[in-house]
């Protein structure tokens, strides 16, 4: 994974977001465009613990298990599975949206192959577990919102720029929702490092103590006009 920045690509994704908000393929344009070195800081912070290493070692598919929703329909009604398939039926999602958009984006001149794409993978295959641990729906406050909590836990300068371009041009009541995700970002612990598999079957609430996180205070989302 080559670490460049492209400041011209990531401007004209800006520019088609501030028209088109739901635009999710923008989002991975800004991500790819932006990289920064934040996915070798994950590597070297995932090696200094022996489920990272065995992560790493293993390259599981979070997707493949997340497509598996009779599986995860079988767990506990109060377990961050059914807590996960509430947030996918509500925000009208499955476990390949996030793929297909990012694959969109990288199909031209992307090859897997070292820690760094796994990690870039993992964290994108994760992305709506974060979302559900943090309490932040998919629209358009909760996605930068969450998007500043990963800028926190991860230093992802792409992650940053779409804080700050929504932060810039958000109406005064959201910018404390982005502030939130932030604070909160840096009061949890790592989430990238999570089994996310063992923590499937566990209730929510468990889960969020464990991690450090104090879900978002409520708010009224935000959605582009749904057909």
């Amino acid at each position: 994974m080559m670490h460049r920045y492209d400041i011209g690509r990531a401007m004209r994704a800006m520019k088609v977001l501030e028209h088109e908000q739901d635009n999710i393929q923008q989002v991975f344009e800004i991500a790819d465009a932006l990289p920064g070195h934040a996915a070798l800081l994950a590597v070297w912070r995932l090696r200094r613990s022996a489920f990272g290493r065995r992560l790493l070692a293993e390259r599981p598919s979070m997707t493949h298990i997340l497509r598996d929703r009779a599986r995860l329909a079988a767990m506990p009604a109060d377990s961050l599975a059914a807590g996960y398939l509430r947030f996918m039926d509500s925000e009208r999602l499955d476990a390949d949206a996030l793929v297909v958009a990012d694959c969109a984006v990288r199909r031209a001149t992307y090859a897997p192959s070292g820690d760094e794409d796994y990690v870039w993978e993992h964290i994108r295959d994760t992305h709506d577990l974060w979302h559900v641990v943090t309490g932040f729906h998919g629209d358009l406050i909760g996605e930068p919102a969450l998007q500043a909590f990963m800028c926190a836990q991860l230093g992802h300068p792409g992650s940053a720029a779409l804080a700050l371009l929504v932060f810039a041009k958000a109406p005064p009541g959201v910018r404390p929702r982005l502030v939130e995700g932030f604070m909160m970002g840096l009061r949890a612990r790592g989430l990238l490092g999570q089994d996310w598999e063992s923590l499937l079957p566990l209730p929510l609430a468990d889960v969020r103590r464990r991690l450090r996180v104090r879900p978002v205070s409520h708010y009224t989302p935000m959605y582009v006009a749904r057909a």
